[in-house]
């Protein structure tokens, strides 16, 4: 039977009545559960920083170390108090404004003035170091509170901050710290490189002080020759793993946001470099590679050491010098011509050794890789490829990360990378060396090769780099400026290590000793000392003695990001805080609080900001200009 709309009007009545005055309730009684809330967290957050602080050995911030193969860090998190007060819950206003006053380094007038304000919300501090925090959290002075708030910090600044890489909001954004940063302890990233491990510090192949060596060559190669760029690469050939990787200019990773996208370019892996100087090297060994089998021919080998008879390696300390402006060291010149691939069998030759394909070392975005041009591929790619003929025939993988330290009881855990498969027969390999060493300029056990390819003005002959004038200053035709390349292999039993250095648009002569050659073989010398150092992990205490005297280097080194003063939210008066750098997101949330209009202006990363960071805004507006990488 059908309800008539009486009835049902006044079943439908209570229940209106019912959800309006629930609402009502729910208007008057959100603001009372919203600052409960609020308030149990802050204080949370504020017996949290009395209990904890930073404690040297703990895991202060959720995201562990990055240390190199000597177990020196390369990146290191801090948890700082920032603190706030509700001026509505401070009973004693003038005994509590006095002693932050003194203890922050605020002016207690305006501090009282800004704490009497009708505002619920007054940030007194942010990031403190524990010097200006511990004393007032002890104090537990009512309608005080802390939060807690991260720091990374990269003690090395600018050294290795290309594989280092950077984070924001504490998650990996470039380099190891993206690759790894679900190990790490941040939210998003690679997760591990596809891989299951244990959360912990991670532990890198790189030597620090390789790695501030090459830096320093590199520089000091820059100025002598003028180059605009130089790119370093120094590798173990036997097992793949990375001891120096570096790319000037560079930035500083503990301020990336005042760096440009190309400062941050890593050109190890991105840089594309043609392979048309190691043409004759790869015919003469895939030539080699394929008489070695005897699959076609059973005299083969015997006919193939008949023609290197004949033509036996002479040393040259002649340059030779190309169609089109290029050079080629007497190293590269030292294969027989008798004995020269067809393009057939190079091709397979060099796929074999993935010279174009991707290395797949543990850095987010590899390499240009697969979609590059033919005879293009990257440093890293080259010298991995090139390291199979120094390492027996047997391919390597490339790689940053060495194992997983536990934090607490101090295990290590190694990451495992694929590796040892035969591309190129031992015979092949052994004889490739062979020459490279007879018809080597350089000291015993150590062979180089260099190439110059012309980026500039092509003079008659290349004049060296003292030289070198400014147009304005000569009216001499402007030097030759070359793309400089030099790849060089320690040949020691003990150990193989392969190195490569690049310069773009440099001043060199074609002598017999380049800057880069007498650079190159002062850091091998120098890598294969370090190298055969053993390397003793500490212990736990011994890692917590070291955090301390890192953590006074990081407050000497004043990147403690505190607001200017303090950000404070009186009456008609916000005093702006430092935003450069930092994401509209992050900056958003930092202002919530002070009740600002505010207005962006362009997209990207804060890059200039109005008022100026510790001015007032009497109208209670701000104007923030961004600007992207792009």
């Amino acid at each position: 039977m059908k309800e008539s709309p009486e009835k049902s009007g006044k079943r439908i009545l209570p229940l209106v009545i019912g959800l309006v005055i629930f609402f009502v309730c729910l208007l008057f009684l959100a603001p009372l559960i919203r600052g409960s809330f609020f308030k149990g967290r802050a204080e949370k957050g504020s017996v949290m920083g009395r209990l904890s602080g930073f404690e040297p050995g703990k895991d202060n911030s959720g995201r562990y170390k990055i240390m190199d193969r000597g177990y020196r860090e390369m990146a290191v998190s801090f948890m700082m108090n920032s603190l706030y007060a509700r001026p509505l819950e401070i009973d004693d206003l003038p005994g509590t404004a006095a002693y932050l006053a003194a203890n922050l380094g605020l002016d207690e007038k305006e501090l009282i003035r800004d704490l009497r304000a009708e505002r619920g919300f007054v940030w007194l501090g942010r990031r403190l170091p524990e010097s200006s925090s511990a004393a007032i959290l002890k104090k537990s002075l009512k309608g005080v509170y802390a939060v807690k708030e991260a720091q990374r910090y990269y003690p090395g600044g600018t050294s290795g901050a290309h594989l280092v890489g950077f984070i924001e909001e504490g998650n990996g954004l470039a380099g190891v710290e993206s690759f790894y940063d679900t190990m790490l302890g941040g939210g998003f990233g690679l997760g591990n490189g596809g891989k299951e491990r244990q959360r912990g510090h991670l532990v890198l192949t790189i030597d620090l002080e390789i790695q501030k060596m090459m830096e320093e060559k590199l520089a000091a190669l820059q100025q002598e020759t003028g180059a605009v760029s130089a790119t370093g690469l120094l590798m173990n050939a036997k097992d793949g793993s990375i001891l120096a990787m570096a790319s000037l200019p560079g930035f500083d990773a503990n301020r990336y946001w005042e760096s440009t996208k190309e400062e941050r370019l890593n050109r190890t892996v991105k840089q594309s470099i043609k392979t048309d100087s190691l043409q004759q090297f790869l015919a003469f060994a895939a030539e080699y590679d394929r008489l070695a089998s005897g699959e076609q021919d059973p005299l083969a080998a015997v006919k193939r050491d008949l023609q290197l008879d004949k033509n036996p390696v002479r040393r040259s300390h002649q340059w030779f010098r190309e169609v089109g402006g290029r050079y080629l060291s007497p190293e590269l010149l030292a294969w027989p011509a008798e004995m020269q691939s067809d393009e057939r069998n190079l091709d397979g030759f060099v796929n074999r050794l993935g010279l174009y394909g991707r290395s797949g070392v543990d850095l987010p975005g590899g390499e240009l890789g697969a979609g590059q041009r033919a005879g293009m591929t990257s440093p890293l790619q080259m010298v991995a490829a090139l390291s199979s003929l120094f390492n027996g025939g047997r391919k390597v993988s490339p790689h940053l990360g060495l194992a997983v330290l536990a934090p607490q009881k101090g295990t290590l855990e190694e990451i495992e990378y694929p590796g040892g498969e035969v591309v190129v027969r031992p015979e092949t390999a052994k004889k490739v060396v062979d020459i490279l060493v007879a018809s080597s300029l350089s000291p015993a056990g150590t062979v180089v090769a260099e190439s110059l390819e012309i980026t500039g003005p092509q003079p008659e002959e290349p004049r060296p780099a003292a030289e070198k004038v400014a147009a304005e200053d000569s009216d001499e035709d402007i030097p030759a400026s070359y793309r400089t390349m030099l790849v060089s292999f320690s040949t020691g039993r003990e150990s193989r290590l392969a190195m490569y250095i690049s310069l773009e648009e440099a001043v060199v002569a074609t002598g017999e000793k380049t800057p880069m050659r007498i650079a190159g073989e002062l850091l091998m010398a120098r890598a294969q000392e370090v190298v055969g150092l053993e390397v003793e992990k500490p212990g736990l205490q011994s890692l917590a003695l070291r955090e301390v005297q890192i953590y006074d280097d990081w407050l000497k080194s004043r990147l403690v990001g505190k607001m200017p003063v303090a950000a404070r939210v009186a009456e008609g008066q916000t005093v702006m805080p430092d935003l450069k750098g930092l994401s509209v997101r992050k900056a958003l949330r930092i202002l919530q609080p002070f009740d600002l209009k505010v207005k962006v202006v362009g997209s990207g990363r804060i890059v200039a900001q109005l008022p100026q960071p510790g001015l007032n805004i009497g109208k209670g507006e701000c104007v923030l200009t961004l600007q992207s990488d792009n």
